[in-house]
C-alpha cells in the first residue's frame, strides 16, 4: 500500500493537520498575491496537497506515505472529497 495509517485516532489527527497545513499555505499564498482556486483541479492545488501530505507524513508517527506517487494519489482523493463536500455543504448552508 502507498499509505499507512495506524488507527482511527491517527486518521483524525491526519485529517485535521492536512486541513490546517492546506489552510495556512493557501492563506500565505494569498498574502503574497498567488490565488489558488479551491474549487478547481489546478496543478497548483494538487502540488499544495502533495506538499501538505508529505509534511504531515513527517509530523505524525502513525502515518506513512511510501513515496511521492502515493502522496499524489492521496492528494487527488483529497481534492475529490473536498470538492464533493463543498458541493454538498453549499446546498445545505
Amino acid at each position: 500500500p502507498f499509505i499507512y495509517v495506524k488507527n482511527y485516532g491517527s486518521a483524525v489527527v491526519i485529517g485535521v493537520l492536512i486541513a490546517i497545513v492546506n489552510g495556512a499555505t493557501t492563506w500565505l499564498l494569498g498574502q503574497v498575491g498567488i490565488a489558488v482556486n479551491t474549487a478547481s483541479l489546478t496543478l497548483a492545488w494538487l502540488v499544495l496537497n502533495i506538499f501538505s501530505i508529505m509534511l504531515v507524513d513527517k509530523l505524525v508517527a502513525g502515518f506513512r506515505v511510501r513515496h511521492f506517487w502515493g502522496a499524489a494519489i492521496f492528494a487527488v482523493l483529497v481534492i475529490f472529497i473536498n470538492f464533493g463536500l463543498t458541493q454538498i455543504l453549499s446546498g445545505i448552508f
